[in-house]
């Protein structure tokens, strides 16, 4: 039987393969320090966005009403603080930062915007 720790990990990468697919650049996954932990930081493959960055919170469970009420403003807080302290250490410059949730079911995967979630 798989751990939670397992199926975590089996989540993050099919998001990881979503998100590539769907023209993202990974440029780290469980990205961790002591303000948080960023699931997915990417950045899309349009010149416009260049300085625009997308940090994915990822949450598995039975049913997707479930994967929902998982993301926490605790743990959104916590990702949007490590990704500041992660810019400061790394020398990044950002124009936008933006949240989603990745919701992996099985292996189904939808990502939605964090703030449209209830």
């Amino acid at each position: 039987m798989k751990t939670n720790y397992q199926k975590g990990i089996e989540a993050e990468n099919l998001a990881c393969e979503y998100i590539s697919r769907n023209k993202f650049t990974i440029i780290g996954q469980r990205i961790k320090n002591k303000a948080g932990e960023i699931d997915i930081l990417a950045k899309r493959m349009l010149q416009n966005e260049e300085n625009d960055y997308y940090i994915f919170e990822v949450k598995t469970r039975k049913n997707i009403d479930s994967a929902k009420e998982a993301v926490g403003i605790h743990q959104i807080n916590r990702s949007i603080n490590a990704f500041f302290l992660y810019a400061q250490e790394n020398n990044i410059h950002f124009e936008q930062i933006y949240l989603r949730a990745v919701l992996v079911i099985g292996k189904t995967v939808q990502v939605v915007d964090i703030d449209t979630l209830d």
